[in-house]
């Protein structure tokens, strides 16, 4: 495995290190398993754990979103099957995220009022029911991380350590979320604790200092059986650091909706009857139209605050309300911090805003309730806020000159 510079001991006993020090802290791990790549590291890492220190079976939960490839249900079967192994196949209807569409923006998987137009037949071993979830009402559903609480109640699991196949590599926000635990978890900085209501313990994050390389390299080394998903990924020229088997209607998912057709045609032709706007979003998800890459230029004549509310009016009232709300709340933040304007392109070394990214809020819809950046303080890191405030003041001259 590669060799992180801070520490002489690999990543992978590093990770192993991590969850025998996660047995010691919970009542109950369990394992939140996916398929992909990242999830299979952690399953095979914590089944190691768990069998040098008599913990079997592991228990393991997968929520099936159905709009997934066969090759991901055959791999989580063959998974399901071992002996070793106690799992959850979760197939209750959920609120899943729809950014391929401002007039649906969210779809029900497993919804049976939809029945007729599942993605899948649902598979024998899954679990249509969870005890306090009204799954029935489409106003009732919640979306996973909301259904994580319900899944392993406290009264039987007692605290519980999840799993996850989370790595800071993938995004800066990720690797901020591990490095700012909390005073009490400051000595397992890999172990996030639970902010939802009702939930006792934490995410348990063991490879999160993995690098893309580590998590291809492991598989490998040590035999683990993988997803075929990733095989057909790689005949069809898509390269390892781009390969994804994430739900692919959210907003950064989406960008890479173009594999269904030509990786899945199977499950692509149910999918695009399924979820309102598969099609057009397979063809046009990484252009200005959704909201990536190029942005929508601002017309000269138009005030900034005018023209994001030309775009927030194009969703639905009750999504225009949502995402008029978090745009607020940003401003409101950014301006109890400072006096100083907020620019187009450079963020305020300060709050880390701009209105680039309240155009995006704006055009793809904030469903997902993110927070407002966090910005770069002098105290931890004064060369970057210094950089920051020097692109910020340049933009600043420009535009009043």
């Amino acid at each position: 495995m590669g060799k992180k510079s801070y520490t002489t001991v690999d990543v992978y006993t590093r990770a192993l290190e991590r969850v025998e020090q996660a047995y010691k802290l919970f009542d109950t791990i369990s394992v939140g398993f996916s398929g992909g790549k990242d999830s299979t590291a952690v399953l095979n890492i914590t089944l190691e754990v768990a069998k040098h220190l008599n913990k079997l079976p592991l228990n393991v939960y997968f929520w099936d979103e159905e709009a997934i490839p066969y090759e991901t249900e055959h791999y989580v079967r063959r998974v399901y099957n071992l002996d070793e192994i106690d799992m959850d196949w979760f197939t209750v209807p959920i609120k899943h995220r729809n950014a391929c569409s401002t007039t649906q923006p969210y779809w029900f998987p497993w919804a049976e009022e939809e029945k007729d137009l599942w993605v899948r037949p649902k598979p024998p071993e899954g679990i249509s029911t969870i005890e306090n979830y009204n799954s029935t009402d489409p106003e009732s559903r919640l979306m996973i991380p909301d259904l994580d609480a319900l899944s392993r109640p406290t009264k039987k699991y007692g605290t519980v350590g999840r799993v996850m196949g989370i790595r800071a590599d993938e995004s800066l926000s990720r690797f901020l979320q591990v490095s700012s635990r909390a005073a009490e978890m400051r000595e397992f900085n890999y172990i996030i604790p639970f902010q939802d209501k009702g939930a006792s313990g934490g995410k348990v994050l063991p490879i999160y200092d993995w690098t893309t390389v580590d998590v291809w390299t492991a598989p490998i080394k040590n035999n683990w059986d993988t997803n075929e998903c990733y095989e057909l990924e790689q005949m069809a020229g898509i390269s390892p650091s781009a390969q994804r088997i994430a739900p692919p209607f959210g907003e950064e998912p989406m960008q890479k909706l173009w594999r269904f057709p030509l990786c899945y045609p199977d499950v692509w032709e149910k999918m695009v009857d399924r979820v309102d706007g598969a099609r057009t979003a397979a063809r046009y998800s990484t252009t200005e139209l959704y909201g990536f890459n190029k942005t929508i230029d601002k017309p000269d004549e138009m005030e900034w605050e005018e023209f994001i509310l030309t775009q927030v009016q194009k969703h639905k009232p009750q999504m225009q309300l949502e995402i008029l709300n978090n745009i607020q709340t940003w401003m409101k933040a950014h301006y109890s911090k400072t006096s100083d304007p907020i620019l187009h392109k450079s963020i305020h070394p300060d709050t880390g805003l701009n209105w680039d990214m309240i155009l995006k809020v704006a055009i793809r819809g904030n469903t997902k309730g993110r927070r407002m950046p966090k910005a770069i303080t002098k105290s931890r890191d004064l060369e970057e806020w210094n950089k920051r405030k020097a692109r910020y003041d340049k933009e600043l001259q420009e535009s009043t000159n």
